[in-house]
């Protein structure tokens, strides 16, 4: 293909579960990036997939918090893309790393924010790991984005969850 996407990454792109659980089982490696840096975690994340799927491509990546060429996350993908299963799925994983940044400083909480997702922004910040105080490279909180975007849920609830601006 045209992005150099390896075969996983593909499938689940192209929503093809199916596809995707021979080729695992076929042994391709999950962990294999496409042009972008994105393996085939990135991609479930972006697309969303089915329970099983998804932890089976959880299992066998070697670092849930690996970045792409932007610097970006699964979890940062999945809050981006209103991925709500996906998010919570990443919180349980015991080596997530909620406060990773991007090359923007951007972090999962703010992708949901400037998205206006707050459910995801509700469910990252129910974890007492989640660092709301983290700014973006123009300096702006979470909370303080959200204001600028006039994102009035997201603001609710991060006020509510105490927040800095």
């Amino acid at each position: 293909n045209e992005n150099g996407e390896p075969p996983l990454s593909a499938a689940i792109y192209g929503k093809d579960e199916e596809s995707a659980m021979v080729l695992l089982d076929g042994g391709d490696d999950p962990n294999e990036v496409d042009g972008n840096g994105r393996n085939a975690l990135h991609m479930a994340a972006w697309k969303g997939c089915r329970p099983p799927l998804f932890q089976r491509v959880v299992a066998r990546i070697h670092d849930v918090n690996t970045v792409d060429i932007h610097g970006t996350t699964a979890l940062m993908i999945a809050a981006a893309n209103n991925q709500l299963d996906v998010v919570m799925s990443l919180m349980n994983h015991p080596r997530i790393d909620l406060n990773v940044q991007n090359r923007y400083n951007n972090t999962a909480l703010q992708w949901a924010v400037v998205y206006n997702h707050p459910a995801i922004v509700s469910q990252l910040l129910s974890d007492d790991k989640m660092d709301a105080s983290l700014k973006d490279c123009v300096n702006n909180t979470a909370l303080k984005r959200a204001i600028l975007l006039r994102r009035a849920e997201c603001v609710t609830i991060l006020r509510q969850h105490g927040a800095p601006e």
